[in-house]
């Protein structure tokens, strides 16, 4: 009776302290043409001042970009999926976005603590 009631209190306190996390690589598409690119393009819109993912996100507001690689267009997207305005943290995105590049062969999206990352070379 106590080990149980034990473990049914640990499993509350680490079902608390737990994200919720849904993620997924694709199976189909283009691969990535060159990761340490596609990850270098993320770190400048996650860090840079005037990145693309920096600054506050409205409720649900995606914000994406298609930088080139060669021949091929590398989709990035980065969505709030808060219903209140939020600011999300450079390290976050760029851990997040980064990921999906060097996770996933031919791409796929996550979603972390309601904001969703998606990566998909050849998309765009």
């Amino acid at each position: 009776m106590k080990t149980s009631t034990i473990l049914t209190a640990l499993g509350s306190i680490l079902a608390f302290n737990t994200q919720a996390v849904n993620a997924g690589c694709y199976s189909g598409g283009d691969p990535w043409p060159n990761k340490d690119q596609a990850a270098q393009f993320v770190w400048d819109a996650c860090y840079g001042s005037q990145g693309m993912f920096s600054g506050q996100f409205s409720p649900g507001q995606t914000k994406s970009m298609c930088p080139r690689s060669g021949q091929l267009g590398l989709l990035f997207e980065v969505q709030n999926q808060w219903d209140q305005t939020l600011d999300l943290g450079n390290d976050d995105c760029y851990t997040r976005l980064k990921n999906e590049i060097y996770g996933c062969d031919r791409g796929g999206e996550s979603t972390v603590s309601k904001w969703r990352f998606r990566a998909d070379p050849g998309n765009c």
